[in-house]
């Protein structure tokens, strides 16, 4: 088994079985845990691997064929809206923040490496893309 300085498992220098090997330890070890979040993590990987199928079946988390609120929108709007709040919070408005995403007021420097980062995720820029994130349930 490869090993870190740490002499911890290394997966990303492991050939395939070696990382199969590890997700089946690690899935040993979450089944043990007492969150019941973590021993369904543990369960799904099992169930992936006996069943053959991918992890996100076995999770059930892939979405219906059509639906746009994939696994991966979910996270993304919720990165959008996160940092969407810390702008208008830094620039003490949503409708200040919402001018320079826009382009209609200079970016502040104190705010550009934000700025960038949202339109790098392509989020909204509207008035009220703040209110539906100030409005959002965010995961506890």
């Amino acid at each position: 088994m490869t090993r870190d300085a740490w002499g911890r498992p290394n997966p990303a220098a492991m050939d395939r079985v070696g990382r199969i090997n590890c997700l089946r330890q690690a899935a040993g070890a979450l089944q043990a845990a007492d969150d019941p979040v973590f021993v369904w993590l543990g369960k799904a990987i099992v169930a992936a691997f006996q069943e053959g199928t991918t992890i996100d079946r076995a999770l059930g988390i892939v979405a219906p064929a059509g639906v746009k609120n994939t696994p991966r929108r979910i996270i993304l709007t919720e990165q959008q809206q996160v940092l969407l709040l810390r702008l208008s919070t830094a620039l003490g408005s949503d409708k200040k923040a919402s001018a320079v995403l826009t382009g209609r007021v200079s970016t502040p420097p104190e705010v550009a490496d934000l700025v960038t980062e949202l339109k790098r995720l392509k989020a909204p820029v509207s008035v009220w893309a703040f209110t539906r994130a100030r409005n959002a349930r965010f995961p506890t």
